[in-house]
């Protein structure tokens, strides 16, 4: 396509199809030398996904050409555009433009006069994009998807650390299923330390994450990322730890920010799980005005890591949480939110615990007692934090089975009814075990327990 001493500047890939694309998904490549630092496959360099949003049945995608990586490109090699997803089965390359430099001339087109783009059409952005209260009141009702890629501390041979706690490798079908159930957002919990080489996220792990996010977005779905188990790990939040935890959690945030930077509103960055002090005082409420402290902290420089990253990152909702994401009024208070319109809270909300968790005390739930104790935590968070405009999400609820379907049932109903009366949006947590926390049937692709499924999804609307 050009000669052996010129560099290529731009790309312009043109595609036709049968019918409306409605999104193409996919990615821009190009061969380099193998002491190219950002390669990302052997003699390869491969783009974040891209995606370009259209009724039409064709679309012009532009690719400049990163700085970084010009001087590594072989002269011989190949340019790729990668084909993901669209609503059209199969799509038609009908031409590639480029534009290049020939030493210390100025660039030239190889084969087309086209005008340089200032930015890549990837996602929709800017002028359209929805402020944090409009996206938790849009989002309606999640699902977790649990106990997949947060599984942590695997001490035992695994083929794959996505399924060593017992559930299936995740697909698309389930995600589909989810969708069908009413369900129009995925939390994804993601434990990143065992897949880092030194600070750095292994690149098939990261991969294998991006590809599980575009299971969900290409349903038009939101998406919530996180840093997930890590809290039983490194993430100690002690004034003693504070400097190394947070330049652990900023690495991350760098990687994950610069690959997802280019989606739109729809994915969300979830900065940490549920953080405190492994076995400390107040672990599952409060925790100590030290570790509440070195939490804000830490939430400060997620923003602040995320937001100076580019792209759509300057405008991402971002979801930051209470100690050990407790309902708790005294870790509550003291939630720091930063200096940013583009926040939400979260908090994690199984009450109450005898009844909701895996104690086999209590299997019974609804008397008016019952109900009026549920409310004061959802008028709690509204007190704190939705009164003063800052949006909140419960990021975790639900109840084991105890035999109890009915009354989960009921529960769930008045749950999801009594936070949506405040203006908070739920996510189930569901683990995949039928005999704990499991509704989705991953195997098969259908629900346990189809009448609270279809309780909680019908409240929310």
């Amino acid at each position: 396509m050009i000669g052996e001493d010129d560099t290529p500047q731009y790309f312009e890939f043109k595609i036709k199809a049968g019918g409306e694309l409605q999104k193409y998904a996919g990615a821009f490549g190009i061969s380099v030398d193998d002491s190219c630092p950002d390669k990302t496959d052997k003699g390869w360099y491969q783009s974040g996904n891209v995606a370009v949003m259209t009724n039409s049945d064709s679309c012009t995608l532009y690719w400049l050409v990163p700085d970084e990586i010009k001087e590594y490109i072989k002269s011989d090699g190949e340019v790729m555009l990668g084909y993901w997803w669209s609503k059209q089965e199969s799509v038609t390359l009908e031409s590639v433009t480029v534009k290049y430099s020939s030493g210390s001339a100025p660039a030239a087109d190889a084969n087309a006069d086209a005008e340089v783009p200032k930015e890549n059409n990837k996602k929709e952005e800017s002028s359209d994009v929805k402020s944090s209260a409009d996206i938790v009141k849009d989002m309606k009702i999640g699902w977790n998807l649990g106990n997949t890629l947060n599984c942590y501390n695997i001490t035992w041979e695994v083929d794959d650390f996505e399924t060593a706690w017992g559930n299936p490798k995740t697909t698309k079908k389930m995600i589909d299923t989810v969708k069908a159930a009413g369900f129009n957002a995925v939390r994804i919990p993601v434990t990143w330390n065992e897949h880092m080489n030194g600070d750095k996220i292994d690149e098939a792990w990261l991969n294998r994450v991006n590809e599980v996010v575009d299971y969900v977005i290409d349903n038009d779905m939101y998406a919530i990322i996180n840093v997930h188990h890590d809290d039983y790990t490194w993430l100690n939040p002690s004034k003693a730890d504070e400097a190394k935890v947070k330049e652990k959690l900023v690495k991350i945030w760098e990687q994950l920010s610069e690959r997802f930077k280019d989606y739109d509103y729809h994915l969300l960055f979830e900065g940490m799980n549920e953080p405190r002090i492994i076995g400390g005082e107040n672990e599952w409420t409060c925790g100590t005005a030290e570790e509440r402290e070195v939490i804000n902290n830490l939430f400060a420089a997620f923003v602040d890591t995320v937001r100076k990253s580019g792209g759509n990152n300057a405008t991402r909702s971002l979801i930051i949480t209470a100690h050990a994401a407790a309902m708790d009024e005294t870790g509550i208070k003291d939630v720091k939110v930063p200096d940013d319109d583009r926040i939400i809270v979260s908090i994690h909300y199984y009450s109450p615990w005898d009844f909701a968790g895996n104690e086999d005390s209590r299997s019974d739930w609804g008397s008016d007692a019952d109900k009026k104790e549920l409310d004061k935590g959802f008028d709690l968070v509204k007190k704190y934090f939705i009164d003063k405009g800052v949006p909140v999400i419960i990021g975790e609820c639900g109840a084991t089975n105890k035999g109890n379907d009915d009354v989960r049932a009921s529960y769930m109903e008045y749950y999801i009814k009594a936070a949506k009366q405040r203006g908070i949006t739920c996510f189930i947590w569901d683990n995949g075990t039928k005999e704990e926390f499991g509704l989705l049937d991953r195997k098969n692709n259908s629900w346990y327990f189809k009448k609270i499924v279809e309780s909680a999804v019908n409240a929310a609307k």
